[in-house]
This record gives C-alpha cells, structure tokens and sequence, in this order.
C-alpha cells in the first residue's frame, strides 16, 4: 500500500494549487511539522541508551578519557557540571577494562611514586624527608579512598624530628579530612578502621593522636566514645553469633522431623558482660600446725670465792707451785632450758576472675507448623501434633540449647499452621524485564517505527487523498469546459468523452462540473459549510438537462471505462438514497 501514488501526483498538485492561499500555508506548515517530528522520532530511536561510565571526574581525567573515547569512535556525552561522562549501556563494561589498561582515569593523589622521581644533584635532606612524607600521605590517602562512602580524602601527618638530644621526644600526630559521597556515612566502626589505619601505618603514632573530619567540619573520631561504642558493638556482634548458633542448633536437630519448611526458631540470649575478680582468704582456726620449733638447754658450773677479800689473795703464789688442793669450796650447777614454737593457722587464698559474656538467661520460641498429609484422593490435609510429640520435642529443645532451669530459663513450643504464601528461600526473583536495558534498545526502535507508521496513515496519507480528489474534479470541470454539448455528463462523472457525441448542451455539464466542483473543493480544504442556493439550483438544473443524454453515448462511455461508470453510478445511487 503506497503512501503516493504516481498517477494522483499531478491530481494532488491541482487540487493544492486550487485551496486558498491561507489553507496552502497552513497545510505547508503542517506537512513540514510533520515530517520534522518523523525524522526527529526516527533519529531518537536510533540514539543509543547511555549509562554512566565515570562520575566526579576532574578536568584533566574528563578530558583524558574523551580523547581516548574519541580515538575509538564511541559516542559519549559529558555533563561538565558533575564531571560525569556517559557512554552506551551496552559497552560500559568494556570501556573501562579498556581505560583501566590506558590507565584513566588517573587519580590525583600521588604516592610512591614520587620517589620513583630522579632528584636533582643538589637535594637536601629536607627535601627527601618532605618527598618521602609526602609520599605516605599519598598512599594513606588511596587506602582512604577505597572505602565506598568516601569520595576523596587528604591526610596530614605531622611527624617530629628525631635528635639524641632531647630526653623527652614529641609525638607524632595525623589528621584526616574526608569528603563523603552524596548520601553517603561513616559508622563508628568505619571512623574507626581510619585511625587504626593510620596508627598502624606511621611509626610512634598512637590511635588518639589522630584526628578524622568530614567534609563538613564536623569531628568523626572521638577516642573515648569510639572506645565505648566499639565494645558496645563488640559485646552485641557476640551476643548474635551466639543466639545465631543456638537457633541453628535447634533447626538442625527439628528439620529432619517436620521438616526444614515446617519449623521456625529463635533464641535471646541475656548475656553478662562486667568483668569481676574475686578473692578469698579463709582462716581454720581448729587445724593450727606446728610451722616452726626451737628449743635451748643451758648448763652452768661455777666455785664460791675463798680467801681474804682483796688484791693479795688473788695474785698467784711467787716461786711457788700451785696448790691445787680446793679446801672449803663449793661449786654451784644452774641448767636453764628455752623452748620456742611458732603454730600456723590453717588458710586458704583463692582468686576468681569471671570473663565477659557469662550467660544470664535464655530464652526460646519454637514454631512447628501441622503435619500434612494426603488422603486417599490425593487432596492435602493438616492436623496437628499430638501433646506426647511436643513434649518430646521440647525435651530435645532442651538438651540441644543446654536449658538451665537455675538460671531461669524459659522454652516455649506452639504448633500452628504456617501460611504458605510466602515465597520460597533463596528464589531469585532477578531484575524485571521492564527493567533491562535490552528491553529498551528494542522498544525504542519499534516505538519509533510505530509512531512514523501511525503519522503517515493517519495524518498525511488522508492529506494527500483530499488534494488528490480535488484535483481530479478540478480536472473534470476542464474537461467539460473543452467537450461538445451532450458531454456533460461523462465530464462531470470524470469519464473519457468520445470526440463526436450528441447530447445535452454542455453549459448544464459545466454548470454541474462547477458545482461539484466546488462542494469537493470546499470538503477536501476542511470545510464543513452546505453549498449555497445557487449552486443547488445548478446542480438541480445539471441534473435535469443531464436526463436527455443518449443511450449510445452511456454505452460508448460503458465500454471504455467501466470501473469509472460503476463508480459513477454508485454515487449516483447514494445521492439518490
């Protein structure tokens, strides 16, 4: 089906030249917007889908990768507001292996590489210790970086120089300053992961000289609540592992007898986590033992003094001998006897300490869904469990969990039916297909080719019909304007009029050509007015004088053309009704 035909090109150049000049504007105009928006929904539905290939990237990166964009002939575009560049969807991930390898983007922070630098001859050793400080703040910094919240980091160590001089030696201190991504944060234990990063990287550097804030000025690092929180964060990840392995331990030993759909379990665990150390010194008075015993025995023998009071009786005899003989002495004999004995009392020390994440209390929940079964026909049905059956699975609750009735725990197993509406664990759902840009890279060229389709059939197909129509009757009434009377008829019907026939004058054809003429002009340029009273008085007239035409002449024109008088005396008949 041709949107033009070649032989109603000359009939649709008439019926355009015969609208009013201010019809032929507008109906330009409209042609014109038509097939501008056309090729504008041609040329959008061949435009590739972009997605983001880089976003926040500086003016040398952004101009580093558009020239290698370039050079391989892919379409991009750039949003210099964001430093953002797109590319096709369908070659993103290529187009960064391929940039990584060229490596770009390039990042703007410098590490290590500095000393890769040749040095001049004349360097000091000022210079060198800058450059390597420098370099490991560079490198601090790229570590940063890879964390997915921060978008950009700078780091700042001020590191003292060393002398043996000095007997007290300041202290090396760090500050960090990160610059987050929109909508992105930092936890504690990020916060965190920072400073002991640094602490860990630079020699000498303790945790709470380093100092981390954002983009906004507001302090992240604070030494004591980061402390606090990191064992508070500490005390609750154990506490979950430890509820996590008691509520497996339950499903494990349940599934294989209701099954791994039909059991649900949970566990709280009240954990205590102070730290306690405890010591005792206990006395037995009853059970003293001898520790230590000393005894000291002493005997003594001593004469009573003889002779006359005075230094001549004790000097010793002259050129004599002593006499020995001992005449009216007495000897004294004293024994004296020291016994000492130490006793220890009985004793016992003993020193406790109690580590953290002692457990206070538990506390579990089972849920058993109904047993299922199926009948003779087939058909599902659910019951529930017998009291003997819960009580047995309560026991072995107990013994998996190690229920402790001292420490006042509490067990609870229900048995309900579970709605089975849910949707089954671990089914991936995936992404939508609406969702996937192939879906799109197809609907748009269709989308496209729909709407050019819809736009030729439905605007300019039926535009080009109206002037071809109006041509054709214009070229009609030429054609009665040039026939021999008798020839009115076939002119105004459009018909091929032999050279010689007789017939009806043919002012009544022209008068009905005209006529007609003008009622199809005036349908085909948009106008919905009835004809006025002379021209129906014509058409009248036409029609009367037409009634006289010869019979020979209706069969000449029968032979020539008889797709066209049918044609005519269809309309014929639909005047008439």
């Amino acid at each position: 089906m041709a949107l033009v035909k070649t032989e109603d090109l000359v009939a649709q150049v008439q019926g355009f030249g015969a609208l009013p000049v201010v019809k032929q504007l507008g109906l330009m105009v409209a042609l014109a917007a038509t097939i501008a928006l056309g090729v504008a929904v041609v040329l959008w539905s061949q435009t590739p889908n972009y997605s983001l290939l880089y976003a926040n990237l500086s003016a040398q990166d952004l101009a580093g990768v558009a020239t290698s964009l370039d050079d391989a002939g892919i379409p991009y575009k750039v949003e210099h507001g964001s430093g953002s560049i797109l590319v096709p969807s369908s070659k993103v991930h290529d187009l960064r292996l391929r940039l990584a390898a060229q490596g770009l983007p390039q990042s703007n922070e410098v590490g290590f590489e500095l000393m890769e630098k040749e040095s001049g001859f004349g360097t000091s050793r000022f210079l060198e210790r800058a450059r390597y400080q420098r370099a490991l703040e560079g490198e601090l910094a790229k570590s940063i970086n890879s964390l997915s919240s921060v978008e950009s980091a700078r780091v700042h160590l001020a590191i003292p120089k060393k002398s043996v001089f000095l007997r007290e030696r300041a202290k090396p201190s760090a500050s960090v300053l990160v610059r987050l991504r929109p909508g992105g944060t930092l936890n504690e234990t990020q916060v965190a992961g920072i400073v002991h990063l640094l602490a860990a990287s630079v020699p000498g550097l303790e945790p709470e000289a380093v100092t981390v804030v954002d983009q906004r000025g507001r302090l992240l690092s604070d030494t004591q609540t980061q402390r606090e929180l990191a064992l508070n964060a500490s005390q609750f990840e154990y506490n979950r592992r430890l509820e996590e392995e008691y509520t497996k331990r339950i499903l494990e030993i349940l599934s294989p007898i209701v099954g791994a759909a039909g059991v649900r379990a949970q566990v709280t665990a009240d954990l205590d986590f102070t730290v306690m150390e405890e010591t005792r010194e206990i006395y037995k008075p009853d059970q003293a033992a001898v520790r230590s015993e000393r005894i000291k025995e002493q005997q003594t023998t001593d004469g009573e003094p003889e002779g006359v009071p005075g230094a001549l009786s004790n000097q010793p005899p002259r050129r004599g001998s002593l006499n020995t003989t001992e005449v009216g002495r007495k000897n004294l004999n004293k024994l004296s006897k020291e016994v000492v004995r130490n006793y220890e009392v009985d004793r016992a020390i003993s020193h406790s300490k109690y580590a953290p994440g002692r457990i206070k209390r538990l506390s579990i929940a089972v849920v058993l869904d109904y047993r299922k079964q199926l009948d003779e026909k087939g058909n599902m049905h659910q019951s529930p469990l017998e009291q003997a059956e819960l009580e047995r699975i309560t026991e072995l609750v107990k013994k998996a969990v190690g229920f402790d009735a001292a420490r006042n725990d509490s067990i609870n197993v229900i048995n309900i039916p579970f709605q089975n509406d849910s949707p089954a664990e671990g089914e991936d759902e995936g992404i939508p297909l609406w969702q996937q840009s192939w879906i799109w890279d197809l609907a748009r060229p269709l989308a496209g080719a729909l709407f050019v389709l819809l736009l030729s059939l439905g605007v300019l197909r039926p535009m080009l019909k109206n002037l071809a129509e109006t041509g054709r009757i214009i070229e009609s009434e030429t054609n009665a304007q040039r026939l021999p009377q008798g020839a009115g008829a076939a002119a105004v019907a459009g018909l091929p009029v032999p050279e010689e026939q007789p017939g009806a004058g043919a002012e009544a054809a022209r008068a009905a050509a005209t006529a007609t003429a003008t009622a199809t002009a005036a349908a085909a340029g948009g106008g919905a007015a009835e004809p006025s009273a002379a021209a129906q008085q014509v058409q009248e007239g036409a029609a009367a004088n037409l009634s006289g035409v010869d019979i020979a002449v209706a069969r000449s024109l029968v032979q020539q053309d008889p797709k066209r008088v049918a044609q005519v005396v269809k309309t014929w008949v639909a005047a008439d009704e």
